[in-house]
């Protein structure tokens, strides 16, 4: 058990990550304009926790159809208040998402943090932004309502215009441009299983690489 636990500790560095964020944590009796700008990165944790535990949530009402996926949403607001405030809860936490992660990634910029030796963690949150955007598209595709079409139609007139890659990447998102293509059942899966997981990886080792 303690070679599997130091197997561990030395590839992933938890407990040294811990000890420097306990090491870093601000002084009390600071006001909210004097905390140090690692707190970002923080509340993009927070956020995402936030996302994870209304999404859930979400999950069990939502039905990923042409037909169900704008009825199941009104039928949660009519749960009364919870349902709505769990819906509102899940968007808010995503726009404040994408706002903590760009000014994460500025204040990185600013910082220098893209020199050696921390290029790594610089274009981990690189991959980290540009995935909270596509989770932001693609969570407006499952309101399956007018937004969801203009974002489709967004897509499929920027990406057609690229050439050779183009097309394919229009097939990998969309399912393709024919009549009858319904890339809803794609994009459900995109935004509940896959960004999800790969967000949680990308976050764990920003973690260990600070």
């Amino acid at each position: 058990m303690d070679r599997l636990r130091h197997a561990f500790e030395s590839r992933l560095r938890l407990q040294s990550s811990l000890a420097e964020l306990e090491n870093t944590a601000p002084e009390r009796g600071r006001r909210l304009g004097d905390a140090p700008p690692y707190a970002l990165g923080r509340l993009t944790l927070v956020m995402v926790l936030i996302l994870m535990a209304s999404g859930t949530v979400l999950a069990f009402f939502y039905q990923p159809t042409a037909q169900g996926a704008a009825a199941s949403l009104a039928r949660l607001h009519s749960l009364r208040s919870v349902g709505g405030v769990v819906h509102n809860v899940h968007r808010w936490s995503a726009l404040f998402l994408i706002a903590t992660t760009s000014l994460h990634a500025l204040r990185a910029w600013a910082a220098k943090a893209y020199r050696t030796p921390r290029e790594i963690g610089w274009w981990l949150g690189v991959v980290l932004l540009l995935l909270v955007a596509v989770m932001g598209g693609t969570g407006y595709l499952l309101r399956w309502d007018i937004k969801a079409f203009s974002l489709m139609d967004l897509i499929v007139t920027s990406l057609s215009g690229l050439p050779i890659v183009g097309s394919p990447l229009i097939a990998l998102l969309l399912g393709g441009t024919g009549q009858g293509i319904i890339p809803l059942n794609r994009g459900y899966a995109v935004h509940v299983w896959f960004l999800p997981a790969v967000l949680v990886l990308i976050i764990l080792d920003c973690i260990c690489l600070s």
